[in-house]
């Protein structure tokens, strides 16, 4: 244990770190484009649109609320708490010491969050079957492109409490282990 030979925290805190790094900020981001490149283009065209829009832009709006928290502040003060996991320095309590106590809690809202994502894409699904009289073809290609991108979100984010999910269970069997030596 002193040799941190079997310290669990570094290294899913290294790989939780890349994995939001490299795929799940840059999704919701380009997701959070999308969706202001979508709106934008409907919206200039309202003249156009009738009323049966009107649940489709309250929903389209609550959501890109939803991307927007989660991508700036779930995603950015987890990677900002996991910054001390990640550059262990000597001297210092040892990180099995320390713990990280929250997991279950982050696990929960990133679970949350995927949940939301799963019930967006079935409403975007009815959304295109219905047709919403959306005044060109673009519309409904770009809203097909749009439901893709929150759909790999969507796998995304799944794959993320994956991750949290094994710390977490490697953390109490850690605390098991512990207990029982």
């Amino acid at each position: 244990m002193k040799l941190n030979i079997l310290d669990y925290n570094t290294g899913h805190a290294e790989n939780i770190d890349r994995y939001i790094s490299q795929r799940a900020m840059p999704q919701a981001g380009r997701v959070l484009a999308n969706m202001e490149d979508f709106y934008t283009r409907i919206q200039a065209e309202a003249t156009h649109v009738s009323g049966s829009l009107q649940d489709f832009n309250e929903l389209f709006i609550h959501y890109y609320r939803e991307v927007t928290v989660y991508h700036s502040v779930v995603l950015r003060n987890l990677k900002e708490e996991l910054k001390p996991l990640l550059k262990p320095k000597k001297g210092e309590a040892s990180l099995s010491e320390q713990g990280y106590d929250h997991i279950a809690k982050v696990y929960k809202l990133v679970k949350e969050f995927v949940l939301q994502s799963k019930t967006i894409v079935h409403l975007l699904d009815e959304v295109l079957v219905k047709e919403y009289n959306f005044p060109e073809i673009s519309h409904q290609r770009q809203l097909m492109e749009l439901q893709s991108d929150i759909k790999e979100m969507y796998f995304v984010q799944k794959n993320l409490c994956q991750l949290l999910k094994r710390w977490e269970t490697d953390k109490n069997q850690h605390g098991l282990q512990t207990y029982y030596n």
